[in-house]
């Protein structure tokens, strides 16, 4: 596996790969288009295919994609003592072994990892990359799920956190 910054690799392949799937790399496609100024990109190889990356956003914010063995390489290439982690859930067992959460970024958080699920789109911009077999729930469908959700509301959110990015505020371990 290879690990190189993005102005050493081939752009449009990397952009390409980020439009595969635009609600997940939103972030990632925003700060590149938008701040560039304030971004930095390394990209993970494995026979030339993109296997994950890892972004760093103003010096403080960093987001991980990809493979877990990619996030462990990826994550030699940061040089900050103190960040913000946007990981994905398979990813914090790797960042612990080199960082440990110091604040939460929610204060009834505290001493747990704070997880959001992070979602805005509009029907011309939400092209899903579909990984799954998909059903078309039909109106009694919908229903009993509203009745789930009336009934079980805050243990149906809290389920859908859990399965979200986590995201915390992490201290590099010495």
């Amino acid at each position: 596996m290879q690990v190189i910054p993005i102005e050493k690799t081939n752009e449009k392949l990397f952009l390409n790969f980020l439009n595969r799937d635009m609600i997940l790399h939103v972030f990632t496609i925003y700060d590149l288009k938008h701040m560039r100024d304030k971004t930095r990109v390394w990209v993970a190889l494995k026979d030339a295919e993109i296997c994950g990356y890892m972004l760093e956003f103003d010096e403080r914010i960093v987001h991980t994609h990809g493979t877990v063995e990619s996030v462990t390489k990826l994550l030699h290439c940061i040089d900050l003592d103190e960040l913000i982690f946007i990981i994905e859930p398979h990813h914090l067992t790797v960042v612990k072994e080199f960082f440990k959460p110091v604040e939460p970024t929610d204060p009834s958080s505290k001493s747990q990892v704070t997880t959001y699920l992070v979602m805005k789109a509009n029907a011309d911009a939400f092209k899903p990359l579909i990984r799954h077999q998909v059903k078309s729930w039909k109106s009694k469908i919908l229903m009993g799920f509203r009745n789930i959700l009336e009934k079980n509301g805050k243990n149906a959110l809290i389920t859908q956190f859990e399965e979200a990015l986590p995201l915390g505020h992490m201290k590099r371990m010495r």
